[in-house]
């Protein structure tokens, strides 16, 4: 897959998980995902893996937040 594919693939991803569907946006990525949240906030680092995305950043903020996690990609 090509550059342009990869972030064909990144935008549908995102635009999923905007929708509410996280099985959509999970779904896409494989269990050795490195996913990097920048910024300075608590859940800001790199996780390795799904599982570990999930442990440490989703499910933790999704029990911080009050109904649905919704994301906007802009770069």
């Amino acid at each position: 897959m090509g550059a342009t594919e990869n972030k064909q693939s990144i935008n549908t991803m995102f635009a999923e998980l905007a929708k509410g569907n996280a099985e959509a946006f999970l779904g896409a990525m494989t269990d050795d995902v490195r996913f990097t949240l920048i910024g300075s906030t608590k859940f800001s680092r790199v996780f390795n893996g799904k599982q570990e995305l999930l442990e440490k950043l989703l499910g933790p903020l999704n029990a911080e937040l009050e109904g649905a996690l919704r994301s906007r990609l802009t770069n």
